[in-house]
């Protein structure tokens, strides 16, 4: 299966459009890349530039060492499944799954694919997508989640070199998410194809792939492991983009205070600084962020490596099963953070702290990660 390779690609659009800015990435054969991102970062037009859907405005799509760019979509034998399934409605689920089979080698003296194992593929990607009953039904007889493996099975069946997923499970619910995700991966098992995935759930994005693209604003922004960008993001764009719930992030300015650096907010809350950060922030404007589930709720104060985050008041619990998440509340500020226990803390005030090396803190006009 042929790897991806994106240079430099540019493509601009009126301003009620999202674009994406000088987009270079490399996906080897075989490998399943998650691009993650907010709506609006540009996800979508780099599939549809890699689909050959979109002609970009710069830059060069190879395909191994093939140069793509100008190539018609037909050409370059790549699967889309978009949110929500295309389907033909005039068609059952079987003559769905070969489609793509069938219209690529298709003549108008030669209506129906002729090649011999097509009913074979048909039959066992419906067997692996648990869809064998509905081989006769019509796309209208079928909910969400069967014509979305419907979608899938037809890239399978088509043997596609490289398949883009367009956030295929974003409106489905959770526990019909977690299974086609499981038959989606023994599909790519069987296929091996160069899979290109967006979503814009950082929870998936954590979930999906061994190796994540982070893009904002139309740029790539930080690629590595999924972990490995959650606990070292290079930007305020990548910190927010993994993790659900989302870093809480407050912004300020670095002052000294009782010889101490300290970022100090509008509003007068200061948080002090490790002396690590110290450094060159003196007098600049920072954002910075903790992640919820590196808060000390109840802390009552700051012990050895811990900064404190003052008092918060609490304005709602939700349970999720033997932990509690809070919503928490200051002047200006709602952050959410983890509480060991099912129940959610008598109604009040909590003191938060966080230990030193889970603050981050990031250049307020940049985004860049200072510490």
């Amino acid at each position: 299966m042929p790897g991806v390779t994106l240079r430099e690609l540019t493509k601009t659009y009126p301003a009620s459009r999202a674009g994406v800015r000088s987009v270079s990435l490399d996906v080897a054969s075989g490998e399943h890349l998650v691009i993650v991102g907010p709506s609006g970062a540009g996800k979508t037009t780099v599939l549809r530039l890699i689909a050959g859907l979109e002609a970009p405005d710069s830059g060069r799509i190879h395909f191994d060492t093939r140069d793509v760019t100008r190539d018609p979509p037909h050409t370059r034998h790549v699967a889309l499944v978009a949110q929500r399934p295309a389907l033909f409605p005039h068609r059952s689920v079987r003559r769905n799954l070969s489609a793509s089979v069938e219209f690529r080698e298709s003549r108008w003296w030669r209506p129906r694919s002729k090649h011999p194992d097509l009913a074979s593929r048909v039959e066992e990607a419906a067997r692996i997508l648990g869809i064998t009953q509905l081989l006769d039904r019509r796309p209208y007889d079928l909910s969400g989640g069967e014509q979305q493996r419907v979608a899938l099975g037809r890239a399978w069946v088509d043997r596609a070199g490289v398949w883009l997923l367009d956030e295929p499970l974003a409106h489905l619910e959770s526990t019909l998410k977690s299974q086609i995700r499981g038959q989606l991966h023994l599909l790519r098992g069987r296929a091996g194809a160069t899979i290109i995935e967006v979503t814009h759930d950082p929870a998936e994005a954590l979930a999906l792939g061994p190796r994540v693209a982070v893009l904002a604003d139309g740029a790539v922004v930080q690629v590595g492991p999924p972990q490995a960008v959650y606990d070292q993001p290079r930007s305020r764009a990548a910190a927010l983009a993994l993790g659900e719930p989302a870093m809480n992030v407050a912004d300020g300015v670095v002052t000294v205070s009782a010889g101490r650096p300290v970022v100090k907010t509008a509003d007068g809350w200061t948080v002090p600084l490790p002396e690590r950060m110290a450094g060159s922030t003196a007098g600049r404007a920072v954002t910075f962020g903790v992640r919820p589930e590196h808060i000390l709720a109840g802390a009552g104060g700051a012990g050895d490596g811990t900064c404190p985050l003052g008092a918060w008041t609490v304005a709602r619990g939700d349970p999720r099963g033997l932990v509690c998440l809070l919503a928490l509340e200051r002047p200006g500020l709602a952050w959410r953070a983890w509480w060991p226990r099912p129940e959610s803390p008598a109604e009040g005030t909590l003191d938060l702290a966080v230990r030193v090396e889970h603050l981050y803190l990031f250049d307020a006009q940049t985004g860049e990660r200072i510490g």
